[in-house]
């Protein structure tokens, strides 16, 4: 009995929503339909100081594919993968030149863990200038934060000196996180952000004359849901762009509207990192080939069977018929949302098997979990988001009502889906509160 119990809290665990695939868990990594890494790849020949933005919906496995980039880069070129919500107080307060700054200290972190150190005056350069955009009589230590930087993808380094990386990463989450908000207004030309321009691309330089190439990957933009924030960081200035090195940022959804994205266009690439289609998108506007459903259908379970094989589970040993592909409707493609889902339904086994050693998940369990996590979507679900809902499902498209369809889309009410063209559906977790979505 206590054998089967702590099997579920193993699995409780292991289907964490809130833990991002690392490079540890490559066994764990599902390729999804038209993923983004390998046009990237593929682009950095041409582009080699290319600036792109992987944006889709929260949980859409933005970060686990900038993990699953890094990878694939690392032999050939020095991978700086840059942690924001661990090397910041509040990612959602972010501004340009903080952003800026962390790269810097992101990048002599990777040239130090990999054992050919940035020189101390580049270091204290990079420190001076973001110094002067702080508010006069700040008493924020710049040093301290520069040395609290976190990364990623820690492990991504020199053979032989990944545990003492790991190690190091562990104390640098503890140390830093103090930014968000921090640096005064500016204006993008003033002498005070060239400098902090320089010292960065004088880091990257370092990097580059002693190791192979860089290439930086920023996580956690995705993120930010307040639009004035995300404007200040994509389309009011250029300051994201300005690294002399190729930077993959994961980015908020807004960014896939055309009409957010625009501004952005110039300075960025965007790579839409849409959701998987699970079902059949409204027929009067769109049809799919059923491989392609069943395509992306089969994605998903892999992502459920991956983890499970990790304990010597199969599906079958855990779910009862039907109760998985159940969960998967429910999740409307989203990877987090089926992997919160999953991680409801080992709690509610949990409890069941106190009664039934055998018990599985079966369709009351994941009706139960479906219901707790629509509660969550119904609880704010307003008049006004009821009309843009109406309005997505019967168009595929938002209104165009800006504030509310970023809401929604930023919220995850919508999503968006790709089969050479853009779609939007409200989320099918919604049809439960009402059936006209």
């Amino acid at each position: 009995m206590d054998g089967l119990n702590q099997r579920w809290r193993d699995l409780y665990h292991l289907f964490d929503p809130k833990k991002r695939l690392e490079s540890a868990d490559d066994d764990l990594f599902v390729e999804r339909p038209s993923a983004v890494a390998e046009r990237i790849i593929g682009d950095l020949d041409f582009e080699p100081s290319g600036k792109w933005v992987v944006c889709g919906s929260l949980g859409s496995g933005k970060s686990s594919e900038l993990v699953r980039l890094g990878r694939k880069l690392w032999r050939n070129y020095t991978v700086i993968a840059l942690d924001l919500p661990s090397s910041s107080t509040r990612v959602d307060k972010l501004t340009p030149a903080e952003v800026l700054f962390l790269i810097g200290a992101a990048a002599i972190r990777t040239a130090r863990d990999n054992a050919h150190p940035v020189p101390r005056s580049e270091e204290n350069r990079l420190i001076d200038a973001f110094q002067g955009l702080l508010e006069p009589g700040s008493r924020l230590n710049v040093g301290e934060i520069l040395q609290g930087v976190a990364l990623f993808i820690p492990n991504l380094v020199a053979p032989g000196i990944a545990s003492a990386v790991g190690a190091a990463t562990g104390a640098a989450r503890v140390a830093g996180g103090l930014l968000g908000g921090t640096t005064r207004t500016f204006q993008e030309g003033e002498p005070a952000i060239q400098e902090l321009t320089l010292a960065v691309n004088a880091v990257l330089q370092k990097v580059r004359d002693n190791l192979p190439p860089p290439v930086v990957l920023v996580d956690g933009l995705d993120k930010v849901q307040d639009l004035p924030t995300i404007r200040s960081l994509f389309t009011s200035t250029r300051l994201l762009s300005a690294p002399t090195a190729p930077i993959i940022y994961s980015g908020p959804i807004t960014l896939m509207i055309s009409t957010v994205w625009n501004v952005a266009g110039s300075a960025f690439k965007r790579e839409r990192l849409t959701n998987v289609v699970v079902q059949p998108p409204p027929p009067e506007w769109l049809s799919l080939e059923p491989a392609k459903i069943q395509a992306g259908r089969e994605a998903m379970r892999q992502v459920v069977e991956k983890r499970l094989a990790r304990y010597s589970l199969k599906s079958s040993d855990v779910f009862e018929e039907n109760t998985l592909d159940a969960l998967i409707t429910a999740s409307g493609g989203v990877l987090r949302d089926l992997i919160h889902l999953v991680n409801r339904c080992c709690r509610f086994a949990y409890d069941a098997s106190k009664k039934n050693p055998e018990a599985k998940v079966d369709a009351r369990i994941a009706d139960e979990a479906i219901m707790e996590l629509r509660k969550e979507f119904e609880v704010t679900l307003t008049t006004k988001r009821l009309e843009e809902l109406k309005h997505v499902k019967q168009t595929g498209e938002p209104s165009g009502n800006s504030d509310i369809s970023s809401d929604l889309l930023l919220s995850n009410y919508v999503l968006p889906y790709s089969n050479g063209k853009v779609w939007f559906e409200p989320h099918p977790i919604l049809r439960g509160v009402r059936p006209d979505l």
